[in-house]
């Protein structure tokens, strides 16, 4: 996952499916954002076919076809490949592979493509909203309020936790102040709004 917020939903998630699913699974969220994941971590999982391994992206992240089945990314050209990849990370992202006759090796290169989207295709989970933060927030039940919100999601949560901790005279809450409160947020989210994503989830994991 992205953030810490992230891997509170997907834990959240896994437990609503049921204790024995969810105590299969390590969470973990991965710092440095999505760069990392799309242009390092997932290259490595996919390369060494880790088979063990899904990662969950914001929504903002974009999105690959989970519609084309695994013989039509191997079936695609080669620079139908490298569009696609920049279509799920935003720019085409660079294998290291061996030289061949004074040049790389193109049909290694082929193979860390297709292992790429195949990776992506199968172990790449997206959430429901552009942000975790909008996820939380246009779910919970928690009663908040009547103020002046802010339109970014990020500091929606920065007001109540200033609100909820009376910081009308103190520094701004701290992140680690806001996560808290965030998670007071989720936890007032029914199953039913965390149905679709859930089941997404699962049908995912299953398969690992």
């Amino acid at each position: 996952m992205e953030d810490r917020l992230a891997a509170e939903i997907v834990r959240r998630s896994l437990e609503d499916i049921g204790k024995a699913f969810s105590e299969r699974f390590s969470v973990e969220f991965l710092p440095g954002g999505v760069n990392p994941l799309l242009h390092s971590y997932i290259p490595a999982f996919a390369l060494t076919e880790a088979h063990n391994v899904a990662v969950v992206l914001d929504g903002d992240a974009g999105g690959y076809s989970f519609e084309e089945h695994l013989s039509e990314i191997e079936n695609k050209t080669d620079e139908g490949l490298k569009e696609s990849i920049v279509t799920v990370s935003g720019t085409d992202i660079r294998f290291e592979v061996d030289g061949k006759d004074g040049s790389r090796d193109e049909d290694q290169l082929r193979e860390c493509r297709i292992k790429y989207l195949k990776f992506v295709r199968e172990c790449v989970l997206y959430l429901p909203k552009s942000t975790p933060e909008e996820f939380v927030w246009e779910n919970m039940t928690k009663e908040i309020p009547e103020l002046e919100w802010d339109e970014d999601y990020k500091k929606k949560f920065c007001q109540l936790t200033d609100y909820e901790l009376d910081k009308r005279y103190d520094k701004p809450s701290s992140s680690d102040e806001i996560f808290v409160i965030q998670k007071m947020c989720l936890g007032s989210i029914s199953s039913q709004s965390l149905g679709e994503f859930r089941d997404k989830l699962r049908s995912c994991l299953d398969k690992l």
